[in-house]
């Protein structure tokens, strides 16, 4: 059986958490088909059987292999893309009705979490967005909009202020979301998934679906041999009124979505405890990330003397994890806070996250009865909370919310060119970053 990713989060397992589903070896009748054991599918499973619908969820690794479970586990409002950008794009009330639907997120996790036993599934609360530079002049009047148009109030804090949290010479000035709260991410995914089967959910791991196809008014899934890739002759499949793809960055079945999708990589480390260190240099108990274009975003994790850094940043389109990965974002840190100059890493992972060209989430019925949630990347936790309740919803209540999402199409990433396009983008971002910084001294 596959493994979870090694990382923090595998290795801080809760026991009940380490149990293993069984391969579909069958053919099986249900009303929805789920393909992808993240978070978008876990939550469109669970809320279709709340509402008394047959499900099945058909995962080609572990529940919670990709990004679901080996993300920062920070749960923040909003989307990848501004929600500025948005509404110069689409108008206020669009962006408004957006908004709402992204803290809607928040607010089922927090929901769901409230009904886990797990001990310590909310590690901290309140996010901090900082500035590296500039005078903070614009994040003050974003904070303004966002109060007066959107109804979300977040405190500025100037330079002073702000460094009384986090003390560091490289941020300019704050802002401080009182919604937010960051989890462990792998602990929510698999809770979410025990959830999900208490609602009679059947979750089958290690069942890759080669190929999809449409018999008759039903969608068919054909799952493969375990460890071959070839096709079980018919012997495992799932027949389903509804089919709904929940895959993102490490493939699918369905090449409309998978031409649609980029996978960008990026990394993360857990150090060691070191509260010592930590009361040197963090006052903050919640999330932070940072305004640069190709930004880094972190937290403390645990408890007491248990508590550590985890701290993710840098994007790219390669597939190869550095070699050097650890040292790579050491010196990202040591470069804001030189009290974390002896720090000592314990665990170094990379993920890729699922981006559209349009940096919005794919949320849409594809065909009659095709649906697709993906391209959550950069703002997953909150965003595949909102996907699973509207898809579920369409399913069970025909409510046409998701049509919100009717502008952001499955748009065609022009393959290995689109990859090299965004990895230079990158790099410029990282120039612009450096330029910004040096004449902002």
């Amino acid at each position: 059986m596959i493994s979870h990713v090694s990382s923090y989060y595998a290795a801080t397992q809760l026991d009940d958490d380490l149990f293993f589903n069984p391969t579909l070896m069958d053919r099986v009748e249900v009303d929805v088909c789920i393909i992808g054991g993240g978070l978008a599918g876990l939550t469109t499973a669970l809320e279709c059987a709340k509402s008394g619908k047959s499900v099945v969820l058909l995962e080609a690794n572990r529940i919670g292999w990709g990004a679901s479970g080996r993300n920062a586990g920070f749960v923040n409002s909003g989307f990848a893309k501004s929600i500025f950008e948005l509404e110069a794009e689409f108008g206020i009330d669009h962006a408004k009705a957006l908004f709402r639907l992204s803290r809607d997120g928040v607010s089922y996790v927090k929901n769901q979490i409230g009904n886990i036993q797990a001990h310590d599934l909310i590690e901290g609360k309140e996010a901090l967005e900082v500035v590296r530079y500039g005078n903070g002049e614009g994040l003050q009047k974003a904070a303004e909009r966002l109060a007066l148009d959107y109804g979300f109030s977040q405190d500025y804090l100037n330079k002073d202020q702000l460094q009384a949290l986090l003390k560091t010479q490289q941020y300019k000035a704050g802002l401080l979301d009182h919604e937010g709260i960051h989890i462990h991410p792998l602990h929510y995914t698999l809770s979410l998934a025990k959830m999900a089967q208490s609602k009679t959910v059947q979750i089958y791991e290690n069942s890759r679906v080669e190929h999809i196809e449409k018999s008759g008014n039903r969608w068919c899934a054909h799952i493969s041999l375990p460890n071959t890739g070839q096709l079980s002759k018919g012997r495992s499949k799932v027949e389903a009124n509804h089919m709904v793809l929940a895959c993102s960055a490490y493939g699918g079945p369905y090449k409309p979505i998978e031409r649609a999708i980029l996978p960008i990589a990026t990394y993360i480390i857990a150090s060691k405890p070191m509260p010592d260190q930590i009361d040197e240099a963090i006052n903050f108990t919640g999330t932070i990330a940072d305004d640069r274009r190709a930004g880094d975003y972190y937290r403390i994790s645990g408890k007491g003397d248990e508590r550590r850094l985890i701290w993710g940043g840098r994007i790219t389109t390669k597939r190869k994890e550095p070699k050097a990965l650890a040292a790579m974002l050491k010196q990202d840190i040591t470069a804001i806070y030189p009290q974390f100059s002896n720090m000592e890493i314990d665990y170094a992972w990379s993920g890729f996250m699922g981006y559209a060209r349009h940096k919005m989430p794919i949320i849409r019925q594809m065909e009659d009865n095709l649906w697709v949630a993906t391209a959550f990347g950069g703002h997953g936790l909150n965003t595949t909370a909102m996907a699973g309740q509207l898809i579920a919803s369409a399913i069970t209540d025909n409510n046409d919310q998701y049509r919100l999402f009717e502008p952001f199409t499955a748009k065609w990433c022009v393959g290995k060119i689109g990859q090299l396009a965004i990895q230079m983008e990158y790099w410029r971002m990282q120039a612009l970053d450096s330029l910004e910084e040096y004449f902002s001294k």
